[in-house]
């Protein structure tokens, strides 16, 4: 007999939320071999979570003992779908992962055999869990030669990428990722007698976000996540929503007196609302969001049209120069930028605008100064040229002589 338990509760939320994201990554890239070998890693936590979930609600031996079984036959796979994962994500051999589910086949096959792999139950206040049979330590150990052979071709493979490129993030943060699922291991220990709820749930949860956030943020797995636009007018649509409900109720409340005109006149009131608040709303939430996940984001005409339309209203140099920078900073989030005018009584430049997150511009700059010359140097510094073909090579940004062009 089963009864839901609280303590069934957060392996059905992991459970879920793996469920989703497995079946997400999958369908993205059915084709792809590592998105597959994710979805698996993800498949095999959902079983644990989800066997895991009914075992903490049922309270028969004998019905325990089956689930236990069950429940194990998926849980061997677990650090062998995470090494096959790795082994796609980095495009090596597949021979070692076709060992490893071998190995795993072996051991599920074991957790049949009485004594074997499983020895019994534990009792606890919070339900039952499984003793370690002799085959258990063999299995520990094979789990760790994995998870250390993959977190080591990972590192492995960072160390090739520079620090600046996209790989090198998307291995960076599969590797947090696996060192904070590694850590759910210590539901192990329960195993041996430890008497303690197993919260290695939490560790996955973990594991999670970070992989959501790199699926996000590094598009991990060469996923393009498509909700900037959605995010956005979520967020704004709910805001008005709350706003328009609080000032129906509110003038509702206030004219109740008024039987026949307190809807019409707090929905027009709250009408009004809505259509002052809408597009600074939207704005202040559309650069929230692509200031914090998409950055690399740039709607160009819509900036170029804000510009204008801020600098058409302004009289003096300095002003249009303070609409310049934020644009630029808005839409580019460099962490300095600055504009400097030649000085009015042409001594020199002055800060005009700038934006800088630490450290500090001089006000003024004389006209003798490195940045100057550069420019004098080069009256033309950007020009559109073709990238060479060696990666890392500089770029000559001058405008040719006559004396090149002759040559």
């Amino acid at each position: 007999m089963a009864t839901v338990s609280f303590y069934s509760i957060p392996p059905l939320i992991t459970a879920v939320l793996f469920a989703i994201l497995g079946i997400y990554v999958y369908l993205k890239s059915r084709g792809s071999p590592e998105n597959r070998a994710y979805a698996l890693w993800c498949l095999s936590t959902v079983y644990w979570q989800f066997c895991w979930m009914i075992l903490f609600s049922v309270h028969d031996p004998p019905t325990a003992a089956l689930l236990i079984k069950v429940g194990y036959s998926g849980i061997i796979f677990i650090p062998i779908t995470f090494y096959h994962f790795v082994i796609s994500f980095l495009n090596l051999s597949r021979t070692p992962v076709r060992i490893s589910y071998s190995v795993g086949v072996g051991f599920a096959i074991s957790v049949w055999c009485d004594s074997f792999f499983i020895n019994g139950l534990y009792s606890h206040p919070w339900g039952f869990y499984p003793k370690a049979g002799f085959l258990h330590p063999l299995y520990l150990l094979f789990l760790t030669i994995l998870v250390c052979h993959g977190v080591l071709l990972l590192i492995k493979a960072i160390a090739t990428e520079g620090p600046t490129a996209n790989r090198f993030n998307q291995i960076k943060w599969v590797i947090w990722a696996t060192l904070s699922y590694t850590l759910a291991s210590v539901d192990f220990v329960v195993n041996y007698g430890a008497n303690f709820y197993p919260f290695g749930f939490s560790f996955t949860l973990v594991s999670f976000s970070l992989v959501a956030y790199a699926i996000t943020k590094h598009r991990l797995m060469d996923i393009s996540v498509i909700v900037r636009k959605t995010l956005i007018y979520s967020v704004v649509t709910g805001t008005l929503t709350v706003i328009y409900l609080g000032t129906i109720a509110l003038f509702a409340r206030l004219f109740q007196g008024f039987a026949g005109y307190n809807t019409i006149f707090s929905s027009a009131i709250a009408a009004g609302l809505i259509t002052l608040f809408f597009q600074p709303l939207r704005k202040r939430v559309q650069s929230f969001v692509d200031s914090k996940f998409f950055r690399q984001y740039v709607d160009r005409e819509e900036k170029l049209y804000e510009l204008s339309r801020e600098v058409i209203t302004h009289t003096t140099p300095e002003a249009m120069a303070q609409s310049l920078i934020r644009v630029l900073g808005d839409t580019l989030h460099p962490k300095t930028v600055a504009l400097y005018l030649r000085a009015r009584d042409g001594d020199g430049f002055v800060l005009a605008s700038n934006r800088q997150q630490s450290g500090s511009l001089q006000d003024r700059m004389s006209d003798n100064n490195p940045l100057t010359n550069y420019f004098m140097d080069h009256p033309q510094p950007f020009v559109q040229q073709d990238i060479p073909s060696e990666i890392g090579a500089s770029l000559d940004t001058r405008r040719p002589s006559r004396e090149d062009e002759a040559a």
